[in-house]
């Protein structure tokens, strides 16, 4: 029959966002961390809708959510998506690390006889630690930064082990 037409329809190009996430630090447990969504480049049609997944079961919808804890060490991926008006997304993803406390001994409680030779402290812990003795206030120590100081008092007195992990995590010992 012939017939043809022509029809116009308008095609509007948008661009995609660009997301990234701020507050991403690996820290000792337990961690609270503060996540800010970041838009890299601004959506000239207005703001975004955020989507946050922080690897614990927690979510939020918010481009700045309140802090989020994490009681327990471990992995953890933490997904951030931005989405403009026309639905354009984009995801940002990053693995959290929360690393366990040490765990340190400073040995079993001790009795010496007053004016007997020094003793030797012992420290124990996790592999990988390295230990640090607080100078009591009654004692001497041999050495302040090994596991196994000789240590000598003239009275009754607490010496103190911290012992810190490879990450920086510490915990001590009396």
């Amino acid at each position: 029959n012939g017939c043809a037409g022509q029809f116009t329809v308008p095609v509007q190009i948008v661009a995609s966002p660009q997301v990234d996430m701020g507050g991403l630090v690996s820290q000792c447990e337990p961690a609270t961390l503060t996540f800010t969504g970041v838009e890299i480049v601004p959506d000239p049609d207005g703001p975004l809708t955020w989507s946050w997944s922080f690897g614990n079961g927690q979510t939020a919808n918010i481009q700045n959510p309140p802090a989020v804890s994490y009681p327990k060490a471990g992995q953890y991926f933490i997904q951030v998506i931005g989405k403009n008006k026309a639905g354009c997304v984009d995801t940002a993803t990053q693995q959290l690390n929360i690393y366990k406390i040490p765990a340190v001994s400073a040995g079993p409680d001790m009795t010496v006889c007053l004016g007997g030779p020094d003793f030797q402290l012992n420290a124990s812990g996790d592999l990988g630690n390295s230990y640090t003795w607080q100078p009591p206030v009654n004692g001497t120590l041999s050495c302040f930064t090994c596991a196994s100081p000789f240590a000598n008092s003239p009275v009754s007195t607490y010496f103190v082990v911290v012992g810190q992990s490879p990450f920086g995590c510490v915990a001590s010992d009396t």
